[in-house]
């Protein structure tokens, strides 16, 4: 039994309607069932597709953290993010960005795309400093309150992410925002990647989300052939990510009138 493939249809079924890249995409309330492993499988109820992206993105919040699962049946993605990683962006109204750059497992020997302590150990996501501050590394593995997970199967592209939303003692790399705010998301391909892509010719857009130039979107087309073996004349180029869009975070749901059911 395949898991993605179960988890490619069973989005087909339950997905809403498209969304752009400048939609607000609307959070769900977590109710403490969000478990940050990679798989896409308890998302098919949150998933948006944003056209532009490419993908699909679920979004959960409660009072301290906000859940992410980013999803594509088609791994277009893939080949580029496991060589040079991704930055996640976070921005709060007032606040700086959280900005996380992050490999997956096995990104980082053979290429300089990300900061060079990603890539002296790819167990470690750096937070790239603001306002004169250096940027800082952390192993996967931490107890601050970020968890950033893939899917380790190369046929569907799966990462989820778990971000602090206030800071604390224990969390001091955070969003700055809390329920009820409105954040900005963008994740993306590092500009190495992208100078590369560009330099072989692949019809890069210079603006889009990740549209055109690479098919159509996930399940339409061809996919991509195995590896990176995709630079043949004729064959489909893996694609950088390019996804930018605004979070609603939601707020708790209100408690049920128990003292009017039971006067």
């Amino acid at each position: 039994m395949r898991l993605p493939m179960l988890t490619a249809l069973l989005l087909a079924i339950l997905l809403p309607a498209p969304a752009t890249a400048k939609t607000l995409v609307a959070s769900v309330w977590d109710e403490g069932g969000t478990t940050v492993d990679g798989s896409a499988t308890d998302w098919a109820d949150s998933m948006v597709f944003l056209d532009k992206a490419r993908l699909h993105m679920g979004v959960r919040n409660d009072d301290r953290f906000l859940y992410i699962c980013i999803f594509a049946s088609d791994p277009h993605y893939t080949p580029l993010a496991l060589e040079y990683g991704l930055t996640l962006t976070l921005k709060a109204k007032g606040r700086p960005p959280l900005k996380i750059e992050f490999p997956v497992a096995g990104a980082g020997e053979e290429t300089g795309a990300l900061s060079p302590a990603v890539f002296r150990s790819p167990g470690l996501f750096v937070i790239k400093g603001t306002g004169g501050n250096k940027d800082r590394s952390f192993p996967m593995e931490n107890d601050l309150g970020i968890k950033l997970k893939t899917g380790t199967d190369p046929e569907v592209f799966t990462y989820e992410f778990k971000v602090p939303l206030l800071p604390s003692e224990t969390s001091p790399h955070a969003i700055g925002g809390g329920p009820g705010d409105t954040i900005e998301i963008r994740l993306e391909s590092p500009s190495m990647a992208m100078q590369m892509m560009a330099s072989q010719g692949s019809g890069l857009p210079g603006s889009s989300a990740g549209g055109a130039g690479y098919g159509g979107a996930p399940g339409g087309g061809g996919t991509l052939p195995g590896g990176m073996g995709m630079r043949n004349q004729g064959a489909e180029l893996p694609a950088p990510l390019r996804l930018k869009a605004r979070i609603l975070l939601v707020t708790p749901p209100a408690p049920e009138a128990a003292s009017q059911q039971h006067p």
